[in-house]
């Protein structure tokens, strides 16, 4: 496995120029990271204030104030988008909708203006999860082992409401989401369910290893998952990605070993992208998982990813967030080119050179030619202009 950019087919590079370790400005430990569907923009909370930045430009788009015109002032500890102009974002026992509201006439100033809200558990959210597609949210919390709950969202009232209850006296790990399902990940084992009907589908089940991060194949014909794991001895914790396929509850790769810390998060595109709390991140061949390269983030804690699509101009963007702010990585692909491709292209760069070459050649030899008649006039004592 490289430790870096060589022999991996596979480049991650600071996007923006490198500030206090290639992160952002302003921002300090972050607690939630989201992606937009359709644009390139992140939204993230930093001490208690909710962000949008563009991940291609690295510009802030806004961040939000609390002010007397807008109600229900609160400091989120968690924000996403959810759909046209609202999201969803929570603090202490509620999962509130809003919306931004512009507050001056220039447009950059910002606050939240709630649309509605629920009190989802009674002694606190640890965690909330947002399917922006099925528009479903998962929350839970660590003071009651089976406080989970599914929360559905009705366009008629413009607010949640209650789904169902998720029985199990156990501490829920993560939570990852694709089109048809949804997983719940605990210390022990992982729960497939049916985004549709809300019923479980699959239980998957390793007594072997403690579980800590989950995330589904992008790929809608590889029903795939992956899921980062650590065994713990007495003495000493190893550290494993593993890859199920949940159609047939089969393990597919077991023990992949790339990790010295707890893996916090993983996206899976081509590539799995796997991150510890060492600040590592691990990239991961996505067909037969070998491990292809090893790199530090410059961040610690529990990290988490996010990868947005590329544009026009940009790669895809691995976004990093952590104990210290916001890392984004341009991810580029590169193939090894044939003998016959580098033949061709080392005759181009030849012929790049032979050209430039030739240029400068030629605009020496009009100076040289310009030159020389200066020193003509000048050798007739003339001092005037040379006509052509």
């Amino acid at each position: 496995m490289a430790d870096g950019n060589e022999q991996s087919g596979l480049q991650l590079t600071p996007r923006f120029p490198v500030i206090d370790g290639g992160i952002w400005k302003r921002i300090s430990s972050v607690k939630s990271i989201d992606l937009h569907k359709t644009k390139p923009l992140l939204i993230f909370c930093s001490q208690g204030q909710p962000q949008i930045w563009n991940y291609e430009t690295g510009e802030r788009v806004a961040d939000f104030s609390s002010d007397a015109g807008c109600r229900h002032a609160c400091q989120p500890e968690g924000a996403f988008f959810f759909e046209d102009d609202k999201f969803v974002m929570f603090d202490g026992c509620t999962i509130r909708v809003c919306r931004r509201k512009v507050l001056n006439t220039t447009g950059d100033r910002y606050c939240l203006e709630y649309i509605s809200e629920v009190k989802a558990h009674s002694l606190g959210i640890k965690v909330v999860a947002v399917d922006s597609v099925n528009r479903l949210v998962v929350s839970y919390n660590d003071f009651l082992l089976s406080d989970a709950k599914l929360w559905l969202w009705k366009h008629s009232k413009n607010a949640f409401q209650f789904g169902r209850a998720i029985d199990m006296d156990h501490t829920i790990r993560g939570v990852a989401f694709t089109a048809s399902y949804f997983a719940i990940l605990y210390r022990r084992f992982v729960q497939i369910w049916s985004t549709s009907t809300l019923t479980l589908h699959q239980d998957l089940t390793d007594d072997g290893e403690h579980n800590s991060a989950v995330e589904f194949c992008r790929d809608p014909n590889k029903p795939l998952l992956a899921v980062g794991t650590y065994t713990d001895f007495p003495h000493s914790k190893r550290f494993f990605l593993k890859v199920w396929d949940y159609s047939t509850r089969t393990c597919m790769a077991t023990k992949l070993q790339g990790h010295d810390d707890e893996i916090t998060s993983i996206v899976w595109s081509e590539y799995i992208f796997s991150a510890s709390e060492d600040g590592y991140i691990v990239v991961w061949n996505g067909s037969n998982f070998q491990a292809l390269r090893r790199c530090l983030s410059g961040l610690k804690g529990r990290l988490m990813l996010a990868l947005g699509p590329g544009g026009k101009v940009c790669p895809d963007a691995l976004i990093v967030g952590g104990d210290g702010g916001i890392v984004v990585l341009d991810v580029r692909h590169q193939t090894k080119a044939s003998g016959k491709e580098q033949l061709e292209e080392r005759i181009h760069e030849l012929e790049k050179q032979l050209e430039e070459r030739t240029k400068n050649d030629k605009k020496q030899a009009e100076r040289i030619q310009e030159l020389e008649k200066q020193l003509e006039v000048y050798r007739r004592g003339t001092g005037g202009e040379v006509q052509d």
